[in-house]
């Protein structure tokens, strides 16, 4: 009974190192298990950061698999879980089913859902993990791997950046300027490469690991950086520094010595090379001659870098040796309390003397403002602009304050922005994942989700010993995401949120020295937990059916293909009825095929799905406009629901008057709006609902 209570007890090397006694096969899935995180954080960065609807869906439906693979066939599936890890793991089912739950009092079962999905994938991993019996090593195996998975996600979007004419250049990318591929969004991005780099830096001083894998962890360290300057993040710049200072004040690894005089100098000439390379970061064209130029020069730079910080870590490997031969007495805490005292003296000299009060009280103002960053290039990361990350925390606490123990609703911040906010820019998220909980599952979520990330990092922070080095990396990527996490939408962003929730479950997991002879006590557990994943995995199965459907579908209507479009979106609504844009689609193609009262049926079951989006509203008053029929109506409805949005507040200018044939024309004009095939955001089309 006490062993199952210990979770940070000292086990012998050996234990802690691998799953010993185990047949093959079960050696084989053990391995498996912490193979899937890595493998999904990869899958996901490839797949647009795992953002997007269809592609969530499909990663969950995966975790389901491999949990119940787990739960049928592990010798004991929760061997690991002990006192914390049964809390962050209930908080997380708690979470999940709290989210499910909200589609009773949102305005939007198909968003809710969809949430639930992400929450589901989440879960999935972080209950795998935190059932191992073998924390250390899944949480050792787990920070090789993922960063590995960061360092050739990283390397897959510096290449094209760098050598348009080598690799081609992701199309569609949204901003050039600034690197964003794979993952879509030059923030997250940003924060793959730090958290790459604190990983690195870790693996390059860990005394612990191989000698082959401190020179290739600091050779792989100049690269990081360059992708995090050239992604002009400066959410990610702060969570490297977040994460290097906690790596080097937990850990007070013996190895620091080696790992940062290899990577220190490099990784700072690597800042400075990107910095004065200013065409890729403004002004980017892959096809001139400037452009290709700089970043060939760059590409070499980094090389050099790279093979620079490789042959010094690999010199100062005897200087390991020696290091890691020594035995200091530990301080006392009169030598603490001085040094505490002297590094509070110092901190305070340098506030002083910078007059900090006055410019923090400058840079507060230029943040709080509704100001866009208007720097280009590096001069964007001097700059303290939030980009109107206020105006979206303004919002979503004034939205939680209207319902405090529930919230509006998961998914349902789209709308609460679209109806309230103070300036003309389109969110989705409230860019912060604490505010967004509040405002969408009000005190309950936050709570929940409090317990989830918080009790982990202080297990690992109660880590101590020998391996107190790889547990203050776990606890420094999850701190730097938590501080990232509340500025930006991170959480949606599953590439970047599964590899800190798969290293925080390592910390749950206690570990156990041998598991043996349960399997046939626990067929019945077994069977039940079985049945309950299958049954929830059925949620996300049927939503990635149906929007592999509803992309056919639109793919179908921008080529003008109505019969597919039609054909393909009610195979979308067969499977999961929840959703509103199939309808909306079937509407649009309605009104081009003559059959407007059909069209208008479509629009309304839409809108009977999610009232409060203002898009279907503007949609159905197009369609009662190009039939001759007041639209008037339906935009007054639209503009209630997101009055700033200057498209609806043209049509309805427009259309303001009683005149039919008017109607007709200007609802033919007018532009359309049509859901991306992730649901998340719209794209306006200049084609009328119903043109040709």
């Amino acid at each position: 009974m006490t062993s199952r209570v210990v979770e940070t007890a000292v086990v012998p090397q050996e234990t802690a190192r691998s799953p010993t006694g185990r047949p093959w096969a079960a050696r084989v899935g053990h391995v498996a298990t912490l193979l899937l995180p890595v493998a999904l954080t990869l899958w996901l960065s490839f797949s647009r950061g795992g953002f997007f609807v269809g592609e969530t869906a499909v990663a969950a439906v995966v975790g389901c698999l491999a949990l119940l693979l787990w739960v049928m066939l592990a010798r004991d599936p929760a061997a690991g879980i002990g006192r914390t890890g049964g809390w962050a793991l209930g908080g997380l089912m708690l979470l999940s089913a709290w989210t499910l739950v909200s589609v009773l009092w949102s305005s939007s079962a198909a968003r809710s859902i969809y949430e639930f999905d992400r929450n589901l994938l989440y879960l999935a991993v972080f209950a795998i993990v935190a059932a191992r019996p073998d924390g250390t090593f899944s949480a050792r195996w787990l920070v090789r791997g993922m960063a590995f998975a960061l360092v050739v996600v990283c390397a897959a979007g510096l290449a094209p950046h760098l050598l348009p004419e080598t690799f081609n250049p992701p199309v569609g990318d949204p901003a050039m300027d600034r690197l964003t591929w794979p993952l879509g969004y030059w923030n997250s991005m940003g924060l793959a490469a730090a958290m790459g780099l604190v990983l690195c830096v870790h693996l390059a001083s860990d005394l612990r690991e191989h000698a082959a894998t401190r020179v290739l962890a600091a050779a792989a360290t100049p690269g990081l950086a360059t992708v995090l300057y050239l992604t002009l993040s400066r959410g990610g710049f702060l969570a490297a520094v977040v994460g290097l200072v906690l790596l080097v004040a937990l850990g007070r690894s013996r190895g620091l010595t080696g790992g940062l005089v290899a990577s220190a100098p490099t990784v700072a000439l690597a800042l400075v090379a990107a910095a004065s390379a200013g065409t890729l970061t403004d002004g980017y064209n892959p096809g001139s001659a400037a452009t290709i130029d700089a970043g060939r020069k760059l590409a070499e730079q980094v090389g050099l870098l790279s093979a620079a910080a490789a042959v010094l870590r690999f010199v100062l490997i005897p200087v390991d040796r020696r290091l890691a031969a020594l035995r200091l007495a530990p301080w006392s805490g009169r030598r603490r309390a001085i040094a505490a005292a002297l590094a509070v003296g110092a901190l305070a000299a340098v506030v002083v003397a910078s007059d900090a009060p006055s410019r923090l009280s400058d840079q507060w103002r230029e943040f709080s403002g509704s100001r866009s960053v208007q720097g280009a290039g590096g001069d964007r990361l001097l700059e303290a602009s939030a980009n109107g990350r206020v105006q979206s925390w303004e919002v979503a606490w004034r939205s939680w304050r209207a319902e405090p123990l529930r919230g509006a609703g998961a998914g349902m911040f789209t709308h609460e922005w679209a109806q309230n906010r103070p300036i003309r820019l389109s969110e989705q998220d409230a860019h912060s994942l604490y505010l967004e909980m509040l405002a969408e599952l009000g005190l309950v979520g936050l709570v929940l989700l409090g317990v989830v990330l918080l009790l982990p990092i202080g297990a690992a922070l109660r880590r101590r010993g020998a391996e107190r080095p790889l547990w203050s990396a776990v606890v420094a990527v999850g701190v730097m995401w938590l501080v990232r996490a509340g500025i930006d939408w991170d959480w949606e962003m599953s590439a970047v949120t599964l590899p800190v929730l798969a290293l925080l479950a390592s910390a749950c997991a206690r570990d156990v020295p041998r598991v043996a002879g349960r399997l046939a006590r626990a067929r019945l557990p077994r069977l039940l937990a079985g049945l309950a994943i299958l049954l929830v995995a059925l949620t996300p199965v049927r939503v990635a059916a149906s929007q592999r459907s509803f992309t056919q579908a639109l793919e179908a209507f921008r080529t003008g293909d109505c019969a597919t479009t039609i054909d393909r979106s009610l195979d979308a609504q067969s499977v999961f009825g929840p959703r509103p844009d199939v309808y909306e689609l079937i509407g649009y193609c309605d009104v081009r095929l003559g059959r407007p009262d059909l069209a208008e049926q479509m629009l309304s079951a839409a809108v009977q799905r999610e009232p409060r989006n203002w898009e279907l509203y503007y949609g159905l008053a197009l369609i009662r406009g190009a039939a001759g029929r007041d639209p008037r109506p339906s935009l007054r409805e639209a503009l209630k629901r997101n009055p700033r949005e200057e498209v609806v507040r043209d049509a309805a200018r427009r259309m303001a008057g009683d005149k039919p044939r008017v109607w007709r024309r200007e609802a033919r004009a007018s532009r359309l709006i049509i859901p991306e095939p992730a649901t998340r955001p719209s794209a306006q089309e200049t084609q009328s609902p119903a043109a040709p």
